[in-house]
């Protein structure tokens, strides 16, 4: 495996609000970052309870090995249970039982591109005691390549504009337009992997975000592709002003890495990251 560099980090939970202008870190648990040199590594947090939020338990996981004469292997997940999320006067307003995100990716370096294999899973999502189920996109889960991912965007460029919140649409048309099949590493789609939610009551929510009351508004399965790297989260928090701000007084996540924080913006806001996963790799020098 000499020359070979293997990338590839995943996060459970981690971010920074603001108040006032005073930010406070929501610590970074259960984090893990794979050795350029392979092998794997791990992360745990159990039993957390502070800063207005709370879970079971947070895992994460990373691996990198060599499979085959040059063929090289790079795996993350990250899996999280019973999370909640509490307004100012300490109301449970967001659950989630488990969600759970696994990335492997395959690298040959005799090819132009890596091939990975993206899975993502939700089960009871409750906010504010409503159920939603959501709906992910398996085209884009399952689409191996950059120019993979393009194909799939070209299925319905002007649906995932809007979709995905891009101004004008035609803008991602013009992007879809540009991919070749040598990627230009500098190339890149953002956008969200849930489709929709679906309530028990039939009612249907457009896009990935839900908002929780008194609280702020959850993003689920937002996600950076590029050619040979991809970036994806399970949820991101935006909080609002008052979000927890009796709770930011408890102190918990003592001697927890302080990686992987999501800066806020400034004013009474910020983003808390729950669950997130990156990976690729380069050709030996």
């Amino acid at each position: 495996m000499s020359g070979y560099e293997f990338h590839a980090n995943a996060l459970g939970v981690g971010g920074v609000v603001s108040f006032g202008g005073r930010k406070t870190t929501i610590p970074s648990a259960a984090s893990a970052v794979l050795s350029p040199g392979g092998g794997e590594g791990y992360g745990l947090s159990e039993n957390y309870d502070a800063n207005g939020v709370s879970w079971d338990r947070a895992e994460s996981r990373v691996i990198g090995t060599e499979i085959g004469n040059g063929i090289f292997y790079t795996y993350t997940d990250v899996l999280i249970t019973n999370l909640a999320v509490y307004d100012p006067l300490n109301i449970p307003r967001l659950r989630i039982a488990m969600m759970g995100l696994q990335m492997a990716t395959t690298r040959n370096p005799g090819t132009s591109d890596s091939q990975f294999e993206v899975r993502l899973s939700y089960r009871g999502i409750n906010v504010d005691g409503a159920d939603h189920e959501p709906m992910v996109d398996v085209a884009l889960c399952s689409a191996p390549t950059f120019k993979d991912v393009a194909t799939a965007l070209n299925g319905d460029p002007g649906g995932y504009a809007l979709r995905f919140g891009i101004e004008p649409p035609e803008k991602l048309q013009e992007a879809l337009e540009k991919v070749e099949d040598a990627c230009n590493p500098t190339q890149r789609f953002s956008g969200a992997l849930v489709r929709q939610f679906s309530a028990p009551d039939g009612t249907v929510t457009t896009g990935c975000a839900l908002p929780v009351p008194n609280v702020g508004t959850a993003h689920f399965g937002e996600f950076i592709f590029k050619p040979g790297d991809r970036r994806l989260r399970l949820l991101r928090l935006n909080v609002q002003a008052g979000f927890g701000r009796p709770l930011f007084m408890a102190q918990g996540g003592e001697g927890v890495p302080q990686a992987f924080i999501a800066e806020s913006t400034g004013g009474d806001n910020g983003d808390i990251v729950f669950g997130a996963v990156e990976g690729n790799g380069s050709p030996p020098f």
